[in-house]
């Protein structure tokens, strides 16, 4: 996996939100004793780094006093307090810049680096069974928080949210505060999530995003009537969830991806057409771009199990979040093959069209409809824009050289460096459009092909 895709693997939202409210208060306490405390938030991936410093945005708090960084970066700096957010956790195994001994390996030098910036207070934020579970004795971040246990302090990251004091979440909608409803962070279990969703969902006016990799009869069934109001109301509602086929309940989970689609829920079958792993893991909830949901619930199939989720209502840390999950990308994915388009033309239906002049594709041999260009993870095909609802399988590859010389006839001006035109490239993470000039001036412009396209 590239770079990019391991620090996504491992960015957590929830270990984000407990260091951020760590450091402001710290900062925070500092200030009220009359003590300017600078504090530095350290992390391995920089993902997790830009995340912190998202939500540092919406805390009432002196942000020149707080740092939010790799460790990489941060070498070289102090700090009164150090703040580590380690952010592995399950269901994944520990990254190549966590798990190593102190001696000889990268994560020793970084573990050594993050102790040694603090000049007073070291925190380590963690899943502490987690490390016992998967790190070996002789690892750096095992030793470290051995030694914290004993000769340091342990807390527990639920006194430090949920944010309302000691007292749980309310279990009923009446019972939840606007304050509560319109705070940056809170945290809610299995007992009082749903009351707070199908608020949410109630105030709906755009659109409402979930990822749940299973679904069960029980648990839509407390959802259908809120799915049915945010569709009449011309609210659109997307499921993305793991194909029929990888559910232990196969007829059933048809049946009721087919009973959701027909009252108007677009179900997003994970595939690699819409970039995301069929054996996805991520549980995420979106209403309307401004409030986002992370955390352990199977949304459509919880029924017994202990879980939580955590809230976000800062616009900018959900825009990050949704950034860093490809959520919109996702979207439009499934868009431009279904051919439902809520904005602009994208660039990919630019190049199909050039396309279709020169090989005039015939119509899908299943259904009958007119193919669309695909663009896989590494090359192109045309395909029946039913595949994703109705499995029509029928595929046609296109020769890159193709898809090169369409691109290249588009001559579509760079607007960075406005010297060169945007041509068909290659890297880590399939084909991509760049600038011409990257070799000479090294303008490094890129567009996606499920951008919109401007001419």
């Amino acid at each position: 996996m590239d770079q990019k895709g391991r620090q996504l693997q491992f960015l957590s939202p929830y270990c984000a939100a407990v260091s951020a409210r760590i450091a402001s208060t710290l900062v925070k306490e500092g200030k009220k004793k009359g003590l300017a405390i600078n504090v530095g938030v350290v992390t391995p991936y920089s993902a997790q780094a830009q995340l912190i410093s998202k939500i540092l945005e919406g805390e009432n708090v002196d942000r020149t006093r707080i740092t939010a960084s790799t460790v990489h970066r941060f070498q070289g700096n102090e700090r009164e307090c150090i703040v580590f957010d380690l952010v592995e956790g399950y269901p994944y195994a520990p990254g190549v810049l966590t798990k190593g001994q102190f001696i000889n390996s990268e994560p020793g030098r970084l573990i050594t680096v993050a102790i040694s910036r603090a000049e007073g207070k070291f925190i380590l934020v963690g899943n502490s069974r987690y490390v016992r579970s998967r790190f070996n004795k002789d690892d750096a971040i095992l030793q470290v928080m051995d030694g914290i246990e004993k000769s340091g302090q342990v807390v527990d990251s639920q006194s430090i949210l949920p944010l309302f004091g000691t007292g749980t979440p309310p279990t009923k909608a009446e019972n939840i505060s606007k304050e509560l409803l319109e705070c940056n962070l809170s945290v809610w279990n299995e007992k009082s999530f749903y009351e707070a969703f199908r608020h949410d969902l109630k105030n709906a006016t755009s659109s409402v995003v979930i990822f749940s990799p299973f679904i069960a009869r029980k648990r839509l069934n407390t959802l259908l009537n809120d799915f049915r109001l945010c569709i009449e109301k011309g609210t659109k509602v997307y499921v993305i969830t793991r194909h029929p086929d990888l559910s232990s309940y196969k007829a059933e989970t048809q049946e009721l991806i087919e009973q959701i689609r027909e009252i108007g829920v677009k179900v997003l079958i994970a595939s690699e057409e819409i970039g995301i792993n069929e054996k996805f893991h991520d549980k995420i909830a979106v209403v309307d771009n401004v409030v986002l949901y992370h955390g352990s619930m199977n949304i459509l199939s919880q029924t017994d199990s202990s879980e939580s989720m955590i809230a976000f209502r800062k616009r900018k840390t959900v825009e990050e979040l949704m950034k860093t999950f490809d959520i919109n990308r996702i979207i439009r994915k499934y868009q431009n093959i279904a051919g439902k388009h809520l904005s602009a033309i994208p660039l990919i239906k630019m190049v199909e069209k050039k396309l279709m002049e020169e090989m005039n594709p015939e119509s899908c041999s299943e259904c009958g409809e007119r193919l669309v260009l695909v663009k896989g993870s590494q090359s192109f095909y045309f395909a029946c824009p039913n595949m994703l609802d109705k499995d029509c399988n029928t595929k046609k590859e296109v020769d890159k050289e193709i898809v090169k010389k369409a691109i290249s006839n588009m001559k579509i001006e760079c607007k960075k460096c406005l010297r060169g035109h945007m041509t068909f490239r290659e890297g880590k993470r399939g084909p991509f459009i760049g600038c011409d000039q990257y070799p000479i001036s090294h303008c490094k412009s890129t567009l996606d092909f499920d951008d919109d396209f401007v001419g």
